[in-house]
């Protein structure tokens, strides 16, 4: 598209985004109607991820109208096709947890997730924190080396990567909060029923 381009009967022409783009393309894009210039109004939209079907390609399309001055439009159709660049995983963990004392040792407390990067998944490890916890580097089950007592220790502080087989990673530190339970029984003397 060029500034002042004109149909076959010199008509000026007018372009636009043509309405059957979904949301996601008017949100992404501006075009100029004079000139036919496309800019990016988000630059999300070039997220690998975000188009991937399962293949090694990725791609979207933005549909452009030209009018000119009797209405009448032609349609062009750019496919834009995006190439994959390794990013780090994201861990998705909440900041916080809640998790009840003496549960037992061998039960996992959560599972540290995380968006891998295309077709390259994360492991996990324990930055900080692993004199009190353990991680399945695999599936990122989180356990206690020992039971958690409140008496003793009612919070932690852990900081948990997932790094991808490039080597890049995120860290995040995450707050476990334990919570008191009563754990004296009540004592009945006879003759109080």
């Amino acid at each position: 598209f060029t500034e002042g381009d004109q149909d076959r009967d010199g008509q000026q022409i007018t372009f636009s985004l043509d309405e059957s783009n979904s949301n996601q393309i008017f949100e992404s894009f501006s075009i100029n109607p004079s000139t036919g210039e496309l800019s990016v109004q988000k630059s999300e939209i070039f997220d690998f991820e975000l188009f991937n079907s399962g293949t090694s390609t990725s791609e979207f399309e933005v549909i452009i109208g030209a009018a000119d001055t009797e209405n009448n439009i032609d349609l062009a159709r750019l496919i834009i096709k995006l190439a994959n660049l390794n990013e780090p995983p994201v861990i998705t963990n909440l900041d916080t947890y809640f998790i009840d004392e003496n549960i037992s040792a061998d039960e996992k407390i959560f599972n540290v997730s995380s968006l891998p990067d295309f077709n390259d998944p994360s492991f996990y490890s324990i930055v900080s924190g692993a004199e009190f916890f353990e991680i399945d580097s695999q599936t990122g089950d989180l356990r206690f080396k020992n039971s958690p007592d409140f008496e003793t220790i009612n919070q932690y502080l852990i900081k948990v990567r997932a790094t991808d087989t490039f080597g890049t990673f995120n860290e995040k530190e995450i707050a476990i909060y334990i919570n008191d339970l009563d754990e004296v029984k009540p004592i009945v003397y006879p003759g109080q029923v």
